[in-house]
């Protein structure tokens, strides 16, 4: 078993041995929609985990790393939802005279768009740049946030989150045209 495997099943087995601990300090601080709570709290496991064997990632608070992922999780589980409510209902306020099938053809290619835009920035500044910028634009749309908050947040310096966040913007403009 490699070091990071080793990391990996010393994270699961802390989950295990403090799930309600870890629960109740996520449903204190943050309100959750109770209907993607588990799901959300689940994947978040999984994508620590992942983290920790795949990526390499050594983790030292097992609480605070998993509540910062737990958080941004959440965030885009809840946009997900929010998006496919909204998207439901403008559907359902369609007449019977349109044609749905367009309107879903659409729908299909703004998501085909938006991954394809996401694997063209992974591509060329690679998966902690692509997932520092996504994650700062969800941030900044559902309540505002400066790059001096999202630095604290992700505790990754300003510099960086500036300078990744900027080269990704000018990298997309230049695309455009």
């Amino acid at each position: 078993m490699t070091e990071s495997e080793l990391r990996g099943k010393e994270f699961l087995e802390y989950v295990a041995k403090n799930e309600k601990k870890l629960k109740k300090n996520l449903k204190k601080n943050i309100t959750y929609d109770e209907s993607i709570f588990d799901d959300c709290f689940q994947d978040t496991i999984i994508k620590v985990y992942n983290s920790i064997v795949l990526n390499n990632k050594d983790v030292k608070d097992y609480e605070k790393y998993f509540f910062i992922a737990s958080k941004f999780n959440y965030i885009n589980y809840d946009n997900k939802e929010r998006k496919y409510r909204n998207l439901k209902i403008e559907i359902d306020d369609y007449t019977e005279n349109e044609d749905i099938e367009d309107v879903t053809e659409d729908i299909y290619t703004v998501y085909d768009r938006l991954n394809d835009a996401k694997e063209l920035i992974r591509n060329e500044f690679g998966e902690e740049k692509c997932d520092i910028y996504f994650d700062y634009m969800t941030l900044k749309s559902q309540g505002g946030m400066s790059y001096k908050e999202y630095s604290k947040l992700r505790n990754i310096s300003f510099d960086k989150i500036s300078n990744t966040i900027s080269s990704i913007k000018s990298f997309i403009r230049k695309k455009r045209k």
